[in-house]
């Protein structure tokens, strides 16, 4: 009788995981869900009645149980929503607000544009690192959240450069010595200063 019981009872776990009713004990198991992203407002300073609204379906991931089913990103930063359920590939969603004064009625009028980034193919995993080179030195870059590799982080300068605070300065030959270039303008393309 213990037997069949046993039986019954992992055939009906089997059915349930396969229905999602029965969840992972894991903590960390990602769960997906659909939030609306709201951009918009009143055309008209104070006008509640004359509104724009765009929307998009971001799909976000919880460790929870609630769900997020709206989030208005009027005034807020850039919101990150995933490709897919498989990949750890994202896309960017922001809301650009801009406002001018009308001089005639003196009434601030708000104009808002939904601006979406693209699921670019991936060129690596999200969180992987390779070694990169640059002019200065060598180091490592990671993948980022977009699939796309990041900035080299150079940790070794290359020949004729010099680590200062975490950055390579080309070296330079002085007066009693060996110096370093140090750029001081970054908006001047040819100012610098040599220190020993």
């Amino acid at each position: 009788m213990k037997k069949i019981k046993s039986s019954w009872f992992r055939f009906w776990a089997a059915v349930l995981a396969i229905l999602g009713v029965v969840h992972s004990k894991d903590a960390n198991a990602r769960t997906f869900y659909y939030k609306t992203l709201q951009c918009g407002g009143p055309v008209k300073s104070g006008d509640l009645n004359n509104t724009v609204l765009y929307e998009e379906n971001c799909r976000t991931e919880s460790y929870t149980s609630e769900e997020i089913v709206k989030q208005d990103i009027t005034t807020s930063g850039a919101v990150d929503c995933y490709c897919d359920d498989k990949t750890l590939l994202k896309y960017s969603v922001s809301c650009i607000v801009t406002s001018y004064l009308d001089p005639d009625s003196e009434t601030t009028h708000y104009s808002y544009d939904l601006k979406k980034g693209d699921c670019d193919k991936a060129v690596c995993d999200p969180g992987d690192t390779q070694d990169c080179t640059t002019t200065d030195g060598s180091g490592t870059q990671t993948c980022n959240a977009y699939g796309q590799w990041g900035s080299c982080d150079v940790t070794t300068c290359a020949n004729g450069y010099l680590m200062i605070d975490g950055t390579c300065h080309e070296t330079c030959t002085i007066d009693g010595g060996t110096g370093y270039k140090k750029t001081l303008y970054e908006d001047v393309s040819d100012s610098s200063s040599t220190e020993a």
